[in-house]
């Protein structure tokens, strides 16, 4: 009998544990299945890391200090923090659909323009991508010490990426009035998609990034097709914002904001589309 009550007793133990593994990222976990779903990019929770928001916003390096939104300021959602709450991940909203550049002597390095507005630096621009037309940020010789590019092997196992861009700086004003110090991973696949994120920590620690990039190796994936295009990405923010709904938070933004701004920066996150309706969406 006793046997039996240990065993029970373990049994309990191990369907706890699990649950609490299972709940402790459940958020984050559905907004990655609709994303692969929708976007043909692969998210995972690292290890250990905990659901901490799903609230839209707004966020730059320079977002919060100036009275002008930075130029790297970008849409995000959903976030993550670790065990011990030294580091928070922010991953972009489900709008995001970043094209890498076509021409191998034309990169888009994307962690650039985080880089330069967090640290000040000119930038220049390249010539336009001779397939889409955009123009990428190009850093001074004087900021390479500052970022690192990794391609080849390593970028394709950690990430299915063929470029792997990463940078680290101090924030000009605490994210969240906490995390000092951010580090940008830009993941990229010519002539296909982006995706990047940025990982907030409370200090200026190079175990700490290290420990970080580590963490991140698996969790994302490009294993992009052609398939997944910007009518998929509308598909996928209308199924978001059915689970997540829109709430945006607008206190990252460097100045008040209108009414009218207000409304219009929340149409650029819901897909156009009231939440009420999105329950009739077909498949």
């Amino acid at each position: 009998m006793k046997k039996y009550i240990i065993l029970a007793v373990a049994l309990f133990a191990m369907n706890s544990v699990s649950a609490q593994l299972f709940s402790s990222h459940r958020e984050f976990n559905t907004f990655a299945e609709i994303y692969e779903q929708w976007n043909g990019i692969v998210l995972k929770a690292p290890k250990g890391y905990l659901d901490a928001g799903h609230d839209p916003f707004i966020w730059g390096p320079q977002s919060e200090s100036k009275g002008r939104m930075s130029m790297a300021a970008h849409f995000y959602r959903m976030r993550l923090k670790s065990p011990d709450s030294q580091v928070m991940i922010i991953y972009p909203i489900e709008s995001y659909f970043g094209v890498d550049s076509t021409e191998p002597d034309n990169q888009y390095n994307g962690v650039a323009e985080y880089l330069a507005s967090a640290k000040g630096y000119q930038i220049t621009r390249s010539a336009p991508d001779k397939s889409h037309g955009m123009m990428y940020a190009v850093l001074p010789e004087e900021a390479n010490n500052d970022w690192v590019k990794y391609e080849g092997k390593n970028a394709r196992k950690w990430f299915a990426a063929e470029r792997v861009y990463v940078t680290h700086f101090e924030l000009p004003k605490p994210f969240d009035g906490r995390y000092t110090h951010a580090m940008v991973v830009s993941m990229h696949n010519t002539k296909r998609r982006v995706y990047r994120v940025v990982c907030f920590m409370k200090s200026d620690d190079e175990s700490l990034r290290e420990q970080v990039f580590e963490e991140l190796k698996g969790t994302i994936k490009l294993y992009d097709t052609s398939d997944k295009t910007y009518k998929h990405n509308y598909r996928g923010r209308q199924a978001v914002v059915l689970n997540f709904g829109n709430n945006f938070d607008f206190h990252y933004l460097p100045q008040p904001v209108s009414p009218f701004d207000m409304k219009a920066i929340k149409s650029l996150t819901d897909g156009g589309v009231e939440v009420r309706n999105l329950k009739n969406m077909g498949k």
